[in-house]
């Protein structure tokens, strides 16, 4: 069952990587790549035994990523980081260098932390120069099909790998964590959110029907359920009201 889970999740991704980012150029390819790679590869490190260095690829090609801005940048196209991004990552860099000057903790521990946690809002940045309205659509479509794929790892873990090898609350996590272990909990509540939050405005809008609506919040309260995500229920009730209220207010 575990490597059958493994093919299709390869299958998945090389679907997306076919059809998705070898029709994108420049940088919007490498931001297509990096979001399908980090939708799957620490589920292939945890089951498959692939070395874990391979989490640090993201890294490389958030570098590539980088690079591109600043060399369109040097060549004189007019793209611009936009100024609230600005201002959250210089607040949050001045935070941070509080932080070390009050604890006065390793050095290299500070640059670990940073890296943990500037790579996303750097990431993010580059989403907002490079990217189009219309990728956040292809994007969603990505993430659904990881939704539906999720469906079917959570339930692995949850039956077949059972209480005797702990995959109970906190240990299911779909793809995102490297096997049964805590870390990927968030990641799995995350996705949850942004689908039950995309597919209940989309329905509104009219973009989306009554039954991909049933499967994004079925799905989603099945996951919720067996990876205990109790923290979900809360947050449906707010996604949806918040939608409705988006919805109707325009």
């Amino acid at each position: 069952m575990l490597y059958l889970i493994c093919i299709m999740t390869l299958a998945l991704s090389a679907y997306y990587m076919w059809t998705i980012c070898r029709v994108r150029v420049g940088p919007v390819r490498w931001i297509y790549f990096e979001i399908i790679y980090n939708c799957f590869i620490k589920f292939l490190i945890g089951n498959l035994g692939l070395p874990s260095a391979l989490n640090y690829v993201s890294d490389l090609i958030l570098i590539i990523i980088v690079f591109y801005y600043f060399y369109y940048k040097k060549s004189g196209m007019k793209i611009t980081i936009p100024s609230s991004l600005k201002w959250v990552i210089g607040i949050y860099f001045v935070i941070t260098l509080l932080s070390y000057f009050v604890n006065l903790y390793s050095p290299l521990l500070y640059i670990w932390g940073f890296r943990n946690n500037m790579r996303f809002l750097i990431f993010a940045m580059m989403c907002a120069v490079f990217l189009k309205r219309r990728d956040i659509y292809t994007f969603l479509d990505i993430l659904f099909g990881y939704f539906i794929l999720n469906i079917f790892v959570v339930t692995y873990q949850f039956f077949f790998k059972g209480y005797n090898y702990n995959a109970i609350g906190d240990f299911i996590s779909g793809l995102y964590a490297a096997g049964e272990k805590r870390g990927g909990n968030s990641a799995l509540n995350w996705l949850l959110c942004i689908i039950c939050a995309a597919a209940i405005i989309q329905y509104f809008n009219k973009e989306k029907s009554i039954w991909y609506l049933i499967v994004a919040i079925a799905g989603s309260t099945y996951m919720a359920t067996l990876s205990e995500l109790k923290v979900f229920f809360i947050e449906i009730i707010v996604i949806s009201v918040v939608c409705i209220c988006v919805s109707k207010s325009r």
